[in-house]
Formats: structure tokens, sequence, C-alpha cells
């Protein structure tokens, strides 16, 4: 959704300390929650907030991107009031939904406006400056990124000039450590649905990618003719997949790692409709098809084939 000349921002933050006592009676239970509209000057300005963290002086700090790929960031107090903002400039833009921590502030992947190819970009917050600290030679087009326990980053992007989807990973120092082809076999078909992904025309669809701590990682992308959730071990060799059952559209949108091999997971159906998975068992050895996946909750008032987040939450 894109908000006209505003940046619509709810954050709900609460607090439960559970002791032998009444919760009502614990005066030390604090719920703090607020709904702030931050407007620009310029009528004309479109905002789209993208990924937002909390810093340690219980601030937020908002990546989005505004007049459709620009660079935007915001950052406001714990109580939602403006501090201050960061508007990037040329040749900066569309960047992705993930703020990861690095050298004790933030990093996040854009592109060049001209080029397309990806840079890496550290947030200085004291000086309320970005600045680029890699680019990505021939490297285009990124799709998401991640950090790592390790430090590193995953980093999942479609290389134009190859006519491929790779997933490359990094070490702490920004050095690739290995990359892989997601090897769709249809490119020609879904260049076009990818790149209006990265633009913002269709921001809908669902790339991801995230670590199973000591394990592996997985990546939602394009695989062959479908959406596939790839699952990796830490040395980048392809370990198993979840897979659509051809025809049936169905296919993950978001996916968290729990313990072991339990996941939170989100689904669309054949209809569209969002099936959500609290905790699920997968194994990340075999190809399994997502329509064999046990039953989970429907939601059909949700909108047809939404993107979803899934955040843990510790009450």
């Amino acid at each position: 959704m894109i908000f006209n000349r505003t940046l619509l921002v709810c954050i709900l933050v609460t607090i439960l300390l559970l002791v032998s006592c009444d919760v009502k009676d614990n005066n030390e239970a604090e719920e703090t929650s607020f709904t702030k509209i931050y407007q620009s000057g310029n009528y004309n300005d479109d905002f789209f907030p993208l990924d937002f963290v909390q810093l340690e002086d219980g601030g937020y700090l908002i990546l989005g991107v505004y007049d459709i790929n620009s660079v935007y960031l915001l950052k406001i107090d714990k109580q939602g009031v403006f501090e201050w903002e960061i508007k990037g400039e040329s040749p900066y833009m569309s960047p992705v939904a993930s703020l990861i921590p690095f050298n004790n502030s933030y990093l996040f992947y854009c592109l060049d406006e001209l080029s397309f190819e990806i840079y890496a970009m550290e947030i200085d917050l004291n000086s309320k400056t970005i600045f680029p600290i890699q680019r990505l030679i021939e490297q285009t087009y990124v799709l998401q990124s991640t950090g790592t326990s390790d430090g590193g980053f995953l980093v999942h992007h479609f290389n134009r000039d190859g006519q491929q989807i790779k997933i490359r990973k990094y070490d702490s120092q920004l050095q690739e450590e290995w990359d892989e082809n997601a090897n769709p076999q249809n490119i020609e078909e879904i260049e076009r649905t990818i790149i209006d992904n990265v633009d913002k025309a269709n921001p809908n669809i669902p790339f991801f990618n995230g670590e199973i701590p000591g394990v592996g990682y997985f990546v939602n992308t394009f695989s062959r003719y479908q959406y596939r959730t790839l699952f990796y071990d830490t040395s980048g060799n392809l370990t198993g997949k979840l897979s659509e059952t051809n025809g049936d559209e169905a296919a993950v949108n978001a996916l968290m790692h729990l313990d072991g091999s339990f996941f939170s997971l989100s689904r669309y159906n054949p209809e569209g409709e969002i099936v959500l998975h609290p905790r699920i068992e997968i194994d990340i050895n075999s190809d399994t098809r997502v329509n064999t996946l046990e039953d989970g909750y429907q939601f059909p008032d949700i909108d047809e084939k939404a993107e979803i987040k899934i955040s843990e939450v510790v009450v």
C-alpha cells in the first residue's frame, strides 16, 4: 500500500511481567502503543514503509522509499515523535526491506539508478547520513537480503545480463563465501515481474531469505517454473525445497525458523486464500509439495496472496 503524501506507522509494544500475583495488581506491567501519521510539506510526495528496527534509545529507525523508489529513512523516539529523516539522493534507489545490524549501526542493500548494480549502504546514526561501503559490480536487481548469525549476509538477486537468479553468501567483511544459481527455467517470462517488484510497481511477490542457525539458510524465489523455498547448508549446497504443486499456484509467502525442524509458515492455497501454520515441522532435506502440508488456519477475509510478515514476540 502506498500512502500518498503521508507515512502511517503503527507500533504496538506490550510488556507483560507474569509473576505469582495477578497481572492487574502488578505495577510494573506496562503497555505502550501509538499510531502516528508523518506528513511531508510537499503534498506530491509518496512514502512506502519497508522495514523498521528498535534502537538502544527505545526509538525506531524506519526504512522506506519516497517518490516510488528513492531511499528514505525516518527516526522517531519511543513515543513516535519525529526526530530526523534522510532522503537518499542519486544514484541510490530501490532499497530492499531489510535493515541488518552492522558496525554498531545498520546496513541495507539498494540499486544504482543507471546500471541497477547492487550497493551495500551503511547508516551512520550519529551523523544522520548514509554512504556506500560496497558495490557489487555486474550484480544487479537485489530481491532480498538478511543478516546471518556469523555476522555475514545472505543476498538474493536477479542477474539480468546472465539471466540468472543468484543466492550469495558474504562474510562479516563483505567478502563473498559462495554463490548458487536458483535455476529458473522460464526467466524470459518472469523478468518483467521481477523488475516490477524491484521498482515497487508490484511489491507483493514473496521473495525472502532466512537462516537456520548452525544448519543453513532458506530462500524463497523463482526456481525452474514456479515459486520454491530452497534450503541450503552452510556451504551453499542445496538440501531440499518446498514446491508448488504444478498448476496449483500455491506457494509459501513467509517463513521463520523456530527451533530444530520446526518453523512458522504462511502460504496461500490455489484460491489465493492465506493459510497460517504457527508451528509446523518441515523436512529441509527433501522435496515437499506445499499442498501436502498439514491443515493450517485459513483467513479468507485477508486479501488474496497478501504480503505477510512473521515476527516473534516474547510475552
